[in-house]
């Protein structure tokens, strides 16, 4: 019984480190479920009438997962996002909760893992909002790929949004299925139910 205590201990002491190690703000699986479309007609690719439709971390909802002539055949990430740009149009999916973004600014970096669960290509890439403006290149996403995304929000000033824009690569609209895994920390935690509830300044 006492080595295995030892063992958790040091399990749990060494994914606090990896963490630490990982410098970068990323969002925890309860921010992923309350991102929200910030979409403005400000920018000639958004289109603000195009609402983000679905999000959840329910897996089996994977089944139903279907809109038009799109599916996915799995369901990669923790969160599921659906949404639908015109043609060449983009979605900003993200928050303006002050405690993410205060949480964001220390940190100084924005890290994220975005997954394309769907038939088609799509467009992502992080973004930030704030004194100045910033956002990761555009990453063309086949289907089933992943990719890690980096922003530095160092020289951003004061934010007031951040998250993820989805941009269709198609002249036609089309519907995303995307997905997004919070940070890898409290998700091995999560999974050794060692996770200790916290509550962030709102």
């Amino acid at each position: 019984m006492m080595k295995t205590k030892m063992l958790m201990m040091l399990v749990i002491s060494a994914l606090f480190v990896t963490d630490a190690a990982m410098a970068g703000f990323t969002f925890t699986q309860a921010d992923l479920l309350n991102l929200t479309d910030l979409t403005t007609p400000s920018s000639p690719t958004e289109n603000a009438t195009d609402p983000l439709g679905i999000v959840t971390a329910d897996h089996s909802f994977d089944g139903t997962y279907y809109t038009a002539y799109d599916w996915v055949e799995s369901f990669q990430g923790n969160v599921g996002y659906v949404g639908t740009p015109g043609g060449g149009a983009s979605l900003y999916i993200g928050t303006e909760d002050p405690g993410i973004l205060a949480a964001a600014e220390t940190d100084g970096t924005f890290d994220l893992r975005i997954y394309n669960d769907d038939d088609d290509n799509w467009n992502v890439w992080l973004r930030a909002e704030g004194t100045n403006n910033g956002t990761t290149t555009s990453v063309s996403l086949l289907y089933g790929d992943s990719t890690d995304l980096t922003l530095d929000l160092s020289s951003l000033g004061t934010l007031t949004s951040i998250g993820f824009v989805v941009e269709s690569a198609k002249p036609s609209t089309d519907t995303y299925h995307i997905s997004v895994v919070p940070e890898p920390a409290t998700l091995l935690l999560l999974g050794l139910g060692l996770v200790i509830p916290t509550k962030r300044k709102r």
